[in-house]
C-alpha cells in the first residue's frame, strides 16, 4: 500500500463525495485504497460509532495536520 497522503486528500476535496456525508460530527469516506473510514476533529465516540469497548484503540489513527488533530477510523 502506498503511502497515504491525508493532506493532499483533504486538499483535492476528496473527504465528501455523492453519496457519502456527515454522521453527526464525524465524516464518512472512502480511502483512496477502496476501505471504508470514518474521519473527526475530535475524538470518537465508541458508542456513536455503535462500536464495542476497546474496538477503537485497534481501528484508530491520529494524524496531525497543521497543528490539527485529525482522528481516523477505519471500519
Amino acid at each position: 500500500m502506498d503511502k497515504f497522503d491525508l493532506k493532499k486528500f483533504i486538499a483535492e476535496g476528496k473527504l465528501l463525495k455523492e453519496g457519502e456525508g456527515m454522521i453527526g460530527k464525524y465524516i464518512e469516506t472512502t480511502h483512496p485504497d477502496g476501505y471504508d473510514m470514518i474521519m473527526s476533529f475530535s475524538m470518537p465516540n465508541e458508542g456513536e460509532l455503535d462500536l464495542d469497548y476497546g474496538t477503537l484503540e485497534e481501528v484508530l489513527e491520529i494524524k496531525e495536520i497543521d497543528g490539527i488533530k485529525v482522528y481516523i477510523v477505519y471500519i
